[in-house]
């Protein structure tokens, strides 16, 4: 039988007066879920610098 695995993305926008946050939720390999911030991650192949151009960039 043919598994279907497809991963599942979740955001919700919070709003204060004129403030917006994005959170995006982020399924963990243990089943635990956590909301974060979008973004990318650290890579240790890149540097810092690298990575902080990366994530402005987008």
């Amino acid at each position: 039988m043919h598994q279907n695995v497809r991963p599942r993305t979740a955001a919700a926008v919070l709003r204060h007066n004129n403030t917006e946050i994005l959170l995006v939720q982020h399924l963990w390999s243990n089943g635990n879920t956590s909301w974060l911030l979008p973004g990318g991650g650290y890579c240790p192949a890149n540097s810092l610098a690298r990575t902080a151009s990366r994530y402005w960039a987008r």
